[in-house]
């Protein structure tokens, strides 16, 4: 029942009305409709309604957030949420100034959620310099190219993430300062392979399970990235063509490298090629090749010196103990994973001719995740590649 308050003038006027009210028993009286029962109850006793937005304001002569400098809201916002962190901007032109500080976009995360993929790139050309946006998915996507200006982009996970073309070439195509970027399950062109390759400073990139690289793209990317640290392209869609090239031109300075998942297509010489591109190896997975043969293992024993860690498993070809033996000329060697023998004893063997290495041990780092930002995606990710991210 809504309240309506009489505006009456004085005290006479108040005891008339009452009185004019009741003067009358209420079943001698005209019944009115409700609608019209109110407003000639509103013409006879001059009655108004009013809302508590019509009344005025307490208004204060003074703005006190005038009086406060830029860099002390700046910090009041820093510990604000990113959603009344974008509502504030709509309270004042200087709100919407200090609020689009970079210092108050460094990370922006979307992880498993959704977006708005023009919302996201107005929030990268704030300064940002690490994105996540991990198994996330765009609502509204790009139709058409967009052209950016140069961002600080410095860590990329795109992982698993359902965007556009465009989005992703767009995005890319104004990054030129990248360090570590992982692209899993994309679909990438030759004009991303070319984004990617522009970025010099490149340490780690995951190209697991990604389709379109062809035989252009990877030259894009192995000739500009010459800085590569650890690089994923495990279970990837390429010819032979493409992978003899990939394998010919991987850079001096790879230290771990994750080459598995493709059956029929590596060969001996291809792994021979890769000994000889990136003779530093430390960690090398090179699992789930069925083609491989016991010439791999001498190989890799004669040409990487300083190997740790290998993975062999489901390498059909290389399940019989002896095929291992040249390993133990490598003296730095810490950890032989062969999973899928066709028999335990197998492994059991082995222990027994290496006492020193540690054969399938669950502590030991599994391979897999070889330039991954990270080892599993939870529901809260704080960092990519052990960075700290600030959200």
């Amino acid at each position: 029942m809504v309240h309506c308050p009489p505006m009456l003038t004085s005290e006479n006027n108040l005891r008339y009305a009452i009185s004019d009210l009741f003067s009358e028993p209420a079943e001698k009286r005209p019944a009115l409709a409700p609608t019209r029962q109110l407003l000639s109850r509103k013409r006879k006793f001059n009655l108004t309604f009013s809302s508590p937005h019509d009344e005025p304001r307490a208004t204060s002569k003074h703005n006190n957030f005038k009086i406060l400098p830029d860099e002390v809201l700046l910090k009041i916002f820093g510990y604000l949420s990113r959603k009344d962190l974008r509502a504030c901007m709509l309270v004042s032109r200087r709100f919407k100034r200090v609020a689009c500080d970079s210092e108050l976009w460094h990370s922006v995360g979307y992880n498993r959620g959704k977006f708005a993929e023009k919302a996201l790139l107005l929030e990268v050309m704030r300064g940002t310099k690490m994105l996540c946006s991990a198994c996330a998915s765009s609502r509204f996507h790009l139709t058409k190219p967009v052209q950016l200006p140069r961002l600080q982009l410095q860590f990329v996970d795109l992982t698993n993430a359902v965007v556009s073309h465009y989005l992703l070439t767009g995005l890319l195509q104004a990054c030129d300062q990248l360090k570590g970027l992982s692209l899993e399950n994309q679909a990438l062109s030759d004009e991303v392979c070319e984004a990617i390759g522009r970025n010099k400073n490149l340490v780690t990139l995951n190209l697991c399970m990604v389709s379109g690289l062809t035989l252009e793209g990877v030259n894009h990317i192995l000739k500009g990235c010459r800085r590569l640290n650890s690089f994923n392209v495990a279970w990837s869609t390429m010819e032979k063509e493409s992978l003899a090239q990939l394998v010919g031109a991987l850079p001096v300075t790879l230290k771990e490298l994750n080459i598995a998942g493709y059956t029929d297509y590596l060969q001996d010489n291809h792994v021979a090629k890769l000994c000889d591109s990136s003779p530093d190896l430390e960690l090398l997975c090179i699992s789930d090749n069925r083609t491989l043969s016991p010439k791999t293992v001498i190989t890799i024993s004669e040409k990487l010196h300083n190997l740790r860690h290998l993975d062999l498993s489901r390498c059909h070809q290389l399940f019989w103990p002896e095929f291992v033996f040249p390993l133990k000329k490598l003296t730095k060697f810490e950890h032989l994973s062969c999973y899928g023998f066709p028999e335990e004893r197998y492994v059991e063997e082995i222990r027994a001719i290496f006492p020193k290495f540690k054969v399938n041990e669950a502590h030991f780092r599994n391979l897999s995740s070889i330039a991954r930002p990270q080892p599993s995606y939870g529901a809260d990710i704080k960092s990519l590649w052990g960075v700290p991210m600030r959200c």
